[in-house]
């Protein structure tokens, strides 16, 4: 269920933990941003919006919630600044979150993850319809999160995901 903009998150995470510290101390620089581009790129980001999120980041964070979003990365620990960055981005690509409902690419991402791993269009489709009705957008990007790092089940909506799956097979049957 891992969305695009999670992979770039945690395409970056090392990039966080190694400029982190450093950038506690010096400031936000030219080679700091020409390094996230970079490793941003690489997690499958293209330079828009890498250099969107990247200056979404130097106008949310200070240089403190920065060095501890990137022990947060490098710890697996949830950390409230990991939503504000899914936000940066859902901003950056023009579809932040409205209404209750997940921006377009949040859905189409969990929809493709979802087929890829051998479920049915319509129960994917189903348990995304669920999901958006019973978990917060920022729940949805922790569980996200604790999902690529096999923690899914240690997050406190976890339940409400499980009960949106088994509902949607049954209804599916």
């Amino acid at each position: 269920m891992k969305s695009i903009a999670v992979a770039v998150c945690a395409g970056v995470a090392a990039l966080f933990v190694s400029v982190g510290a450093w950038a506690q101390s010096v400031g936000f620089t030219e080679d700091m941003r020409t390094q996230f581009v970079s490793e941003c790129r690489q997690g499958g980001g293209d330079v828009t919006l890498c250099q969107c999120v990247w200056n979404g980041i130097r106008a949310e964070y200070s240089l403190q919630q920065y060095s501890e979003l990137s022990n947060s990365y490098a710890t697996q620990q949830l950390h409230p600044n990991m939503v504000r960055q899914e936000l940066i981005v859902a901003n950056c690509k023009g579809d932040a979150p409205a209404n209750g409902r997940y921006p377009a690419y949040t859905v189409q991402n969990f929809n493709t993850g979802c087929q890829g791993g051998g479920v049915s269009t319509a129960i994917c489709s189903c348990m995304i319809d669920r999901l958006q009705q019973s978990v917060s957008f920022g729940e949805f990007v922790e569980l996200d999160l604790m999902s690529a790092w096999g923690k899914d089940s240690e997050h406190h909506a976890y339940a409400r995901m499980v009960d949106a799956a088994q509902q949607c097979v049954a209804a599916n049957r």
